[in-house]
């Protein structure tokens, strides 16, 4: 008899270590495909726009903390972002970005990661 109601959710492996953060998501609902980027390239790179520099810092905070993940690089500059509200059409926004690499624990902390 099949378990009606009960699914599994497959998550795929990202196809390329850079995952764009959105602040309209949960900071935490990327940690699975943090950790899967880590295992399938051995780094990831978290990028945001904006407000969402903040769930970034979260995340790569949490993914150190736990010894998942060791910061690599951090930048963040100013990039042009469309706007139709003023005459230029465009206004400034920050972009952010953490690169996180594999840390000497990830493997055996992820032995049973699905």
């Amino acid at each position: 008899m099949e378990n009606q109601g009960e699914e599994k959710h497959m998550i795929s492996p990202p196809e390329k270590p850079e995952i764009h953060i959105s602040n309209k998501r949960d900071p935490k609902s990327y940690k699975l495909v943090c950790k899967l980027a880590l295992r399938k390239f051995g780094f990831v790179e978290l990028r945001s726009l904006g407000n969402a520099s903040e769930a970034v810092v979260f995340l790569a905070e949490s993914l150190t903390r736990n010894k998942f993940a060791e910061i690599e690089k951090i930048e963040s500059s100013l990039t042009d972002l469309p706007d139709n509200t003023n005459e230029t059409g465009t206004r400034k926004g920050i972009s952010f970005m953490v690169r996180l690499r594999k840390s000497a624990e990830f493997d055996t902390l992820t032995a049973n990661l699905e």
